[in-house]
């Protein structure tokens, strides 16, 4: 086998190896791609139910806040009625003391 032969086989070969790490990269960015289009696919959903929860949450904080101010808004009504009564009875209990009737 001359030289010119040899080289040429081993060119012919190298090619051939060349080509199979080609088509195996190929494959391989395939998958790849594959796989990252599946998880952009997943985070799109996941922002997506982040969203509505948040948006349920700010509602459910919304709708607790209302009631907490409401509630805050009877017990300060119930005492000022408490103070005023408090207020009224030491008058009463002052005019007593002082013989008023």
């Amino acid at each position: 086998m001359s030289d010119e032969t040899y080289l040429l086989q081993r060119i012919m070969g190298l090619e051939t190896e060349l080509s199979y790490f080609a088509e195996s990269s190929r494959q391989q960015q395939i998958r790849h791609n594959t796989e990252i289009s599946r998880l952009q696919n997943d985070n799109r959903k996941l922002q997506a139910r982040l969203g509505v929860l948040q948006a349920e949450n700010n509602t459910l904080l919304q709708n607790e806040n209302r009631k907490l101010q409401a509630r805050l808004g009877v017990l300060q009504a119930e005492n000022n009625t408490l103070r005023v009564q408090q207020r009224g009875m030491m008058l009463l209990q002052l005019a007593l003391l002082m013989g008023i009737p």
